[in-house]
């Protein structure tokens, strides 16, 4: 369902794995890459999972400390509210939960954990289902993301809630979450811009004590109805990747699309390149996941009919940047 690396380190999440006979639980294993070898090192586990709760629905790393959501958690009693959980790889190779990560004001149906960042000492977590408030009116499924900062003996606070600049229902803010550097991107999948439910996507500087500030907000190029750009984002040095899986292409009805840009110092963006598949087919769902490091993006489509004739079997599409 998730991954991430980090160094020689990556995290996978296996949200229905059974833990002590608990279904739907949820765990993370952690693998080191000696060469191209990967060895398990660590199966990990929340210290009060329940039954499909889903740890391991997001996760990432950064350095010795590593986080998964588990958005299906009940916590005093409202179902499917959410949680996350913070770990630590001591130097000896063991593993600590240093804490659990929950909304503010948890409810029923907030999935806080649907996403999740971390970048040193910073993590944001998406509730994309979150009820936000607006001048008394309630926004239901509006999203949000909290941020949370780390200190160096591993206790944790709570330093922001963050919404969309204008909250409305059904809207997603928070599906997806990346951070790097100094900058966290966040995706709104049904933002209306031209078309409905075209999605966007907002970029946020952070400061030092977890506050944020919006630097930039990015709307589709190509905004197509049911577009959802900003489903997925993926945040690298100064290259932002945002997929929106059910735009239309010069080829194809919803076949799906993503678009690289380039962060500044100042947190204002511009748009290097687009991406759609050399064959696209109605429907491949491109940019339904993506990822970036240096030059090279990667492009999931999960609904690809690779040849000859392999319905729906998926694929993903690497592109090199020119520049």
């Amino acid at each position: 369902q998730a991954f991430a690396l980090d160094g020689n380190s990556t995290v996978v999440g296996a949200k229905d794995a059974y833990v002590n006979n608990i279904s739907g639980a949820g765990a993370i294993y952690l693998f080191d890459f000696n060469g191209s070898t990967p060895n398990q090192v660590a199966r990990i586990t929340a210290s009060d999972g329940n039954t499909y709760d889903n740890l391991g629905y997001s996760v990432d790393m950064s350095g010795d400390l590593i986080v998964g959501g588990a958005f299906g958690e009940d916590i005093a009693g409202n179902s499917n509210s959410g949680a996350a959980y913070l770990f630590k790889r001591e130097a000896n190779g063991t593993i600590t939960e240093l804490g659990k990560l929950i909304h503010e004001d948890p409810k029923s149906g907030d999935y806080f954990g649907v996403s999740i960042a971390i970048e040193n000492d910073i993590i944001a977590v998406g509730a994309h289902e979150d009820d936000v408030l607006v001048s008394g009116s309630n926004r239901s499924n509006a999203g949000s993301v909290t941020l949370f900062k780390v200190d160096g003996a591993g206790n944790i606070t709570r330093t922001a809630t963050l919404t969309a600049p204008s909250p409305y229902s059904s809207n997603y803010f928070g599906v997806s979450v990346s951070m790097s550097g100094n900058f966290l991107a966040i995706g709104e999948q049904r933002r209306n811009h031209i078309q409905n439910y075209s999605g966007a996507v907002y970029l946020y500087k952070i400061n030092a004590n977890g506050t944020a500030q919006l630097t930039a907000t990015l709307h589709s190029p190509n905004p197509s109805y049911q577009g959802y750009f900003g489903f997925s984002v993926d945040l690298s040095g100064d290259r932002l990747v945002v997929g929106a899986f059910n735009e239309n292409s010069e080829i194809a009805n919803n076949s799906g699309s993503a678009y690289i840009y380039k962060v500044k110092p100042d947190g204002s963006v511009s748009l290097l390149e687009v991406l759609t598949h050399p064959s696209a087919k109605s429907s491949d769902r491109m940019g339904i996941s993506v990822g970036t490091s240096g030059r090279f993006t990667i492009v999931g489509a999960d609904y690809f009919d690779p040849p000859p004739d392999k319905w729906n079997a998926g694929g993903a599409i690497l592109f090199r940047s020119s520049f």
